[in-house]
């Protein structure tokens, strides 16, 4: 998966839910000090992070596992979906495993069959 071009607060919060990490734990992953990711999340698109996070926040996707990439990804779609996000859907473009609905333009993401985690209590469907 490639990297995400610009992170802000938001996709930060995405990454860390994707990974189903406390604040604390992926504040040690991210190599930050653990009250920074509430603040991030909390500002949300408004806090376009330093250069040292973005990185790091990099690195911690491309080395995380294929199912938490793609549980980022399908954050990113669901909220682009939702909210019809500009801005998510450019960051999901980048992904080669996306493609466009013919029909209504939505962007899709391929979901591999199996077992799939969905909504706020991820039960599986």
């Amino acid at each position: 998966m490639t990297g995400v071009t610009r992170w802000t607060g938001h996709e930060a919060g995405l990454l860390r839910k994707a990974m189903r990490k406390t604040g604390k734990a992926f504040a040690e992953l991210v190599g930050v000090n653990q009250c920074q990711i509430p603040r991030w999340e909390g500002r949300g698109e408004t806090l376009e992070l330093s250069v040292a996070n973005q990185e790091a926040l990099d690195t911690v996707l491309a080395r995380a596992d294929p199912d938490v990439q793609q549980r980022f990804a399908a954050l990113l779609t669901e909220r682009a979906a939702a909210e019809h996000e500009e801005r998510a859907e450019e960051l999901l473009r980048r992904d080669p495993r996306t493609s466009r609905h013919p029909v209504d333009g939505k962007l899709m993401t391929l979901v591999e069959e199996g077992i799939y985690l969905s909504g706020p209590d991820n039960r599986s469907v």
